[in-house]
């Protein structure tokens, strides 16, 4: 990964802890504002893994990085939805609802972090690292993703 992009990832993670900082503690107890928190917790830490793993030098290491990140674009999906759900009327999800939302991130959350699932393996070449992703547990991590993602966007338009 190039050194721009090192420094992109940095200044996103900083800016948006800064953005929880700002968002939450002026309003803790606000649905909207503890959601949007969420979102910008998530989006660090998805900077964070995405910034570790181009610099990490260890297959090992690099696919529990990668592993890691995919939990954070999970999460990010999820955070997003809660988000479009409390915005703009400033309401939580049903009791329901966000046990839902809480089991399926869960579940595919330990699913993800089980050796063999999702990132099989990193593969390191002349030109960078390859992460071998197996085809079906990816299919499935993208369900979940644009179900939670394109959910949230239904959600904001309707």
């Amino acid at each position: 990964m190039t050194e721009l992009s090192s420094i992109f990832l940095t200044i996103v993670a900083s800016l948006n802890i800064g953005v929880v900082f700002f968002v939450y503690w002026r309003r803790p107890r606000d649905a909207t504002s503890t959601a949007f928190a969420l979102l910008a917790i998530f989006l660090c830490f998805w900077s964070l893994a995405i910034l570790l793993f181009s610099l990490a030098t260890n297959s090992i290491t690099s696919l529990y990085l990668m592993k890691l990140s995919y939990v954070a674009a999970l999460l990010l999906s999820v955070s997003f939805y809660y988000f479009a759900i409390s915005f703009p009327g400033n309401k939580r999800p049903s009791k329901p609802h966000s046990i839902a939302m809480y089991v399926i991130t869960s579940l595919l959350t330990l699913l993800i972090l089980i050796p063999g699932f999702l990132t099989r393996e990193v593969a390191f070449h002349p030109w960078g690292k390859e992460v071998i992703l197996n085809s079906v547990h990816y299919s499935i991590f993208l369900f979940v993703f644009v179900y939670f993602f394109v959910g949230g966007h239904i959600v904001l338009w309707w």
